[in-house]
C-alpha cells in the first residue's frame, strides 16, 4: 500500500502588536527616546510612525532618522557589531551627508572586516588592514572573535614577519626584512614570546659584535 504523504502545517508567525497611538504622540515619543539616547527604541518608533502615516511631518521624521541611524551605527560598531553598524551609517547617508566621526568609524570597521577576510590566507594584506584599523581605533573588536584591532595588528605583524624567515637561514637578508615587522609587534605588545622572537631575529640579522678582551695593565707595560 502506498504511504500517505503527511500534511505539513506551517506555524503562523506572531503578528506584532499594532501601535495605536496617534502620529503626534509617536513623534513626541521618538523625540524623547532620541533625547535619552535610546537609539534602537527611537528607530522602532520611527518605523512604526512611517508605517502608520508616510507623509506625517516628513522633514522632521527624516531628520530624526538621520540622527538615529548615525548614532546607532556608531554605537553598534563600538559594541562589536561591525556589519550592522556599517549598514546603519550607510543608511543615514540617504537623509544627509555623514560627519567625519561616523565616516571614520565606518572606515575602521571596514578595514577590520577586510583584514579578517585575509586572516591566515594573506598575512601581508591582513597586516596592512589591521595597521590602519588599529591606528584609527585600537580597541575596536568584533563579537565573533573578541579580538581588538590592536591585538589583530600585533599578531598579523608577527605572522607577516615570520613569512620572511620561514625556511631561510639566519644571517640572510630575509631576517633583516623581517626585523621591522617583529619590532612593530614588540612595540605594541608586552607578550614574552614576541620579545624573544624579535631579539632572536635582530641577532640573526645583525649579530652583536664581540667586544675585544682588554688586557690588564701591568708594571711591565709601563717600562
Amino acid at each position: 500500500k502506498a504511504t500517505a504523504t503527511p500534511m505539513i502545517t506551517s506555524t503562523p508567525e506572531p503578528t506584532p502588536t499594532a501601535d495605536l497611538r496617534g502620529e503626534e504622540d509617536m513623534l513626541n515619543a521618538a523625540r524623547s527616546q532620541a533625547a535619552a539616547k535610546e537609539w534602537r527604541q527611537t528607530l522602532e518608533t520611527l518605523k512604526a510612525l512611517r508605517d502608520k502615516n508616510l507623509e506625517f511631518e516628513s522633514l522632521t521624521v527624516d531628520s530624526l532618522y538621520y540622527i538615529t541611524l548615525r548614532y546607532l551605527g556608531i554605537q553598534e560598531i563600538g559594541q562589536g557589531y561591525l556589519e550592522p553598524g556599517i549598514y546603519k551609517i550607510t543608511l543615514s547617508e540617504a537623509f544627509g551627508p555623514i560627519d567625519a566621526e561616523a565616516n571614520n568609524a565606518r572606515i575602521s570597521a571596514r578595514n577590520y572586516l577586510a583584514g579578517a577576510g585575509f586572516w591566515e590566507i594573506n598575512w601581508e594584506k591582513a597586516y596592512n588592514y589591521y595597521k590602519d584599523a588599529a591606528t584609527a581605533n585600537p580597541n575596536m573588536y568584533d563579537r565573533s572573535s573578541g579580538k581588538t584591532a590592536l591585538e589583530r595588528y600585533v599578531e598579523a605583524s608577527y605572522q607577516w614577519g615570520y613569512q620572511y624567515i620561514n625556511n631561510n637561514e639566519p644571517g640572510t637578508d630575509q631576517y633583516c626584512l623581517a626585523r621591522d615587522y617583529f619590532n612593530e609587534a614588540l612595540s605594541k605588545s608586552a607578550l614574552e614570546f614576541v620579545a624573544q622572537t624579535a631579539t632572536a631575529v635582530q641577532n640573526a640579522c645583525m649579530p652583536p659584535t664581540a667586544v675585544p678582551e682588554i688586557p690588564a695593565f701591568t708594571e711591565t707595560d709601563a717600562t
